[in-house]
């Protein structure tokens, strides 16, 4: 299956996690997550990436609409998480994260671009979150000031 099929879709969530994560972004249910998706992805021609807060995941998948919704059911439906919030699911003519089966960024590796709280009046938690503003995140945390933007994008 080609990578920059037609039928190529963009999917972003962010969510409350069930676990605590404060005191490193490598728990074991962070690196059984990727684990897994490292693994399972490839397979059904998924790529994208996971943000990790201390409190909140976002993540944006890329992939066929057909293998994005039952994979999106499943993560709706994970115990490791509550209070999933559907960003978007769109067309997408092409993928920010092609070169990732999951890519990976926590906010404890760029203290200057928190995830939780980007500005006081904006949080994971507010509806306010745009899938925009959480693409924006995880490109600038995976791909760094090397992707031409030079520093945290704005809002």
């Amino acid at each position: 299956m080609s990578r920059t099929s037609a039928r190529l879709h963009r999917l972003v969530y962010c969510s409350t996690i069930n676990f605590d994560a404060t005191f490193s972004p490598y728990t074991y249910e962070i690196w059984e997550i990727l684990n897994w998706s490292r693994a399972y992805n490839p397979t059904v021609d998924v790529t994208g990436a996971l943000l990790v807060s201390a409190t909140h995941f976002a993540q944006v998948l890329e992939g066929p609409l057909e293998r994005l919704r039952p994979l999106f059911g499943n993560i709706a439906c994970d115990t490791r998480h509550r209070l999933v919030t559907h960003l978007q699911c769109e067309p997408a003519a092409d993928r920010h994260f092609g070169d990732w089966s999951m890519a990976y960024a926590s906010e404890e590796w760029d203290t200057n671009v928190p995830l939780s709280v980007r500005r006081p009046e904006l949080s994971l938690s507010s509806a306010s979150v745009s899938a925009e503003g959480v693409l924006a995140l995880l490109r600038y945390l995976v791909q760094g000031p090397q992707s031409g933007r030079g520093g945290p994008p704005s809002d």
